[in-house]
């Protein structure tokens, strides 16, 4: 008996390729990261970057955002391969974990400076923008008090 392994095209969807995840990890960071080194929390990640695969999830978001986050959005996704990427990234010098708190590094800055001038990915931007520094970890966890 011969066994044999055929390579063939699989198509991967593009918001789960890593350098996908990467790119919008970072332009979270920069747009809605607190203080100067853009510390954000795992939480606030995995919300966005589940608010990216539908319009009426950052709709809902946006609007319960409005309303100091007091409205539910429902019960949002957590994607352990997110985790992954965000070791990548501490890998390849992107960003740094503090214990607490992921940070935007130098490299990581400059990476986002790139994409911003490559007038890429537009209405993601558009997005943070919108969502600016009004996402606390404290409304993340209005909107997590919420599931239940």
């Amino acid at each position: 008996m011969r066994f044999e392994v055929t390579k063939k095209p699989i198509d991967i969807e593009t918001n789960s390729r890593i350098i996908y995840i990467e790119v919008m990890i970072l332009l979270i960071m920069n747009y809605t990261g607190a203080g100067s080194d853009k510390k954000i929390s795992l939480l606030k990640i995995h919300l966005l970057l589940w608010c990216f695969k539908d319009k009426s999830r950052q709709a809902n978001l946006l609007n319960s955002i409005s309303n100091d986050c007091e409205e539910s959005i429902g019960l949002w996704t957590i994607d352990i391969k997110n985790n992954s990427v965000l070791t990548f990234m501490i890998n390849d010098k992107l960003c740094s974990f503090d214990g607490k708190k992921y940070l935007l590094t130098d490299v990581g800055s400059k990476f986002v400076k790139n994409i911003i001038k490559l007038d890429i990915f537009n209405v993601e931007q558009e997005f943070l923008k919108n969502i600016g520094k009004k996402l606390t970890d404290k409304n993340v966890d209005k909107l997590k008090s919420l599931w239940s």
